[in-house]
């Protein structure tokens, strides 16, 4: 039986290992808590425990998932691609198909916030 402090005055009694492992795999019992040390009647930190230490460790040690994606920016992953895309357009007038490039925020605000240049 564990009797383990979560935070202060908030208390979990797990009645099996297996019960205590489940509670540190699903993160209710932290780093933070406070477990009961039967044979020093004394509240010790849960870090001291060798059961917490070893499912933390497998915790930390497992690699995060990936997340599923195409793509995480609007920019090209590869260079290479982006020199071919830009080879394989047209000449002549292709003005329709490119944005228009950004205006400058002085230009833009500038009026706006009374910095004026004479």
């Amino acid at each position: 039986m564990f009797l383990v402090e979560l935070k202060s005055g908030k208390e979990e009694v797990y009645r099996s290992l297996d019960d205590f492992t489940s509670a540190i795999r699903r993160g209710e019992v932290s780093a933070r808590s406070r477990i009961y040390h039967r044979a020093a009647s004394m509240w010790i930190p849960v870090t001291l425990h060798p059961h917490f230490r070893r499912v933390a460790a497998e915790r930390s040690a497992d690699p995060p998932l990936p997340l599923p994606r195409e793509q995480w920016t609007f920019l090209q992953a590869d260079p290479a691609e982006e020199r071919e895309a830009h080879q394989a357009e047209p000449d002549g007038d292709v003005t329709a198909t490119k944005a228009t490039p950004a205006r400058s925020w002085r230009t833009m605000f500038g009026g706006l916030m009374g910095h004026h240049r004479g």
